[in-house]
């Protein structure tokens, strides 16, 4: 009685321990499953971003190597998740004066591809504008979104140039606007649905750099549909608009009638709304660079003060 007592115990201890094997072994498969490529991504990005020096190779091998100072930091993130980094190198004695400047993209590998994170390299044009780019304030630095037009530049598709929302009135005066482009601009606000004559939803909006200018941007059709729900403060590249001159003076409008002229690239942080009063004593409703500008309310007129707070 006692031995089949025994053998029993044993029997169920070994059981117990089975099923602790294997509900380990699914557990674990199931953490690894957790973890996806764009977690992979995150992390190749955030090895990357550091101060990281050549000290060591260059003291065993002075004839060889060099002592290179390498600085890499976010510039900005795109609304699919790929993460975007500065990259620079420059001699550890002369950290201000980089001799290689790159943006780098991590994001997960197409599916058909058997590698798990690409990592695609931007040379950079404007040297002197991303020069220490880390090692300044975020508002002296390029902006997320003039660092994603950037990117929209160097796509493969050839959209064409990317110009600056700022310099398009010049563009447009003096009659040399042609050809494919691209550029991002701020979503700063939305008028009412209105119809067409042919009976179609449209609505314009209006985009700006957050530097108290601003541009109409008309939407029809599937362009306004899919875009409808937008908030302000969205940044958005727009891709080989319509421009029209408008009759009088030096203002213009642009449209859009495909959604595949428009492409949501995240949010701005810098976007805010002036909390002062205008003269009339509603609230104002102007968009405002929350980093560089404070609005005030005086007697007779109502000012930005291009400051920090």
């Amino acid at each position: 009685m006692g031995t089949d007592s025994n053998g029993w115990n044993r029997a169920r201890g070994l059981a117990f321990k089975a099923l602790l094997f294997i509900g380990g072994a699914l557990l674990v498969k199931r953490l690894r499953k957790s973890t996806t490529r764009w977690d992979h991504a995150r992390l190749v990005a955030h090895s990357l971003t550091d101060e990281k020096y050549s000290k060591d190779q260059a003291s065993r091998d002075p004839d060889n190597y060099f002592n290179i100072r390498m600085r890499t930091c976010p510039a900005a993130e795109l609304v699919d998740g790929s993460e975007v980094l500065y990259f620079e190198q420059a001699f550890r004695r002369s950290p201000q004066k980089p001799f290689r400047q790159r943006l780098l993209m991590a994001k997960p590998c197409p599916k058909e591809l058997t590698c798990d994170v690409e990592l695609s390299t931007y040379a950079i044009r404007e040297m002197e504008e991303y020069k220490n780019f880390c090692d300044r304030p975020k508002d002296l630095r390029p902006q997320p979104e003039e660092v994603i037009g950037f990117l929209l530049s160097h796509d493969p598709d050839n959209y064409g140039p990317f110009y600056r929302l700022c310099v398009f009135r010049n563009l447009v005066n003096e009659d040399n606007f042609s050809g494919n482009w691209v550029t991002v601009g701020v979503l700063t606000g939305k008028g009412i649905q209105k119809t067409s004559s042919n009976g179609k939803s449209f609505c314009i909006w209006k985009i700006g750099c957050l530097d108290e200018n601003t541009v109409p941007i008309f939407l029809f059709g599937n362009a306004y549909q899919r875009n409808s729900q937008e908030q302000a403060g969205t940044v958005f590249a727009f891709f080989n608009c319509g421009v029209r001159k408008d009759a009088k003076g030096n203002g213009f409008s642009l449209s859009i009638y495909s959604p595949n002229q428009i492409v949501k690239m995240g949010t701005s942080v810098d976007y805010g709304v002036c909390k002062a009063k205008r003269a009339d004593g509603m609230a104002c409703t102007m968009a405002i660079n929350k980093v560089l500008c404070n609005c005030v309310s005086e007697p007779n007129h109502h000012i930005c003060n291009l400051e920090k707070e």
